[in-house]
């Protein structure tokens, strides 16, 4: 079974990708070499100031209670810049924070206030200011100035593409295969319905 921890760990993680790069690079000429532009949506939400929390702040721990992270020992934030740190579970995030290829952007926010997750989630993908506005998704829309509409240029890792790719450019998604974990059934494990239950069965 994949879970959001399975993803994260394999380096795949479910969302949608828009690429720039490799065997589509041709798609246009301008954008430089193998860059790659990457978005992953937690439908189920990330708690920031779990994941990015602000060790340094002095009222950090209080205010953040029994959910605040130690400040040394197992458990405590990898340091980023002395005041922000990563939660340990993020250490490969870590790494690229180190090596430049990460930035954190915290307490970003869609002007969305009320209390409807699906309403949220169409806000954010759509990058409307209210829910419903628009029926495509941003990244689709930022697909065509950059020519990269022909269906070579974003893929989604996904059974079919998010609300995020949705739109009048063309896109590509895909869902790498994931093995069963069930046993396999055999013929003796099959039975008829009701063939358990006497009173079903028929005269």
């Amino acid at each position: 079974m994949w879970t959001r921890r399975t993803f994260f760990k394999s380096g795949i993680a479910c969302g949608a990708l828009a690429i720039a790069g490799a065997r589509v690079r041709l798609a246009h000429a301008a954008l430089p070499g193998d860059r790659r532009f990457i978005v992953i949506i937690l439908r189920g939400g990330l708690d920031g100031l779990a994941a990015v929390p602000p060790h340094g702040d002095p009222d950090y721990a209080a205010l953040r209670g029994p959910l605040a992270l130690p400040q040394s020992g197992a458990g405590a934030p990898i340091d980023l810049d002395g005041f922000f740190g990563l939660n340990p579970a993020f250490h490969n995030l870590a790494e690229m924070w180190r090596e430049k290829e990460l930035a954190v952007f915290h307490n970003v926010a869609t002007p969305y206030r009320d209390r409807s997750h699906f309403d949220a989630q169409n806000v954010l993908e759509t990058g409307s200011t209210k829910p419903h506005l628009l029926n495509d998704g941003w990244l689709n829309r930022a697909l065509q100035p950059l020519a990269l509409d022909t269906g070579n240029g974003a893929l989604a890792v996904a059974s079919s593409p998010p609300l995020l790719l949705d739109g009048p450019a063309r896109v590509t998604s895909w869902m790498p295969s994931i093995p069963s974990t069930r046993p396999a059934m055999s013929s003796s494990t099959i039975t008829t319905p009701g063939a358990s239950r006497p009173t079903m069965a028929r005269n």
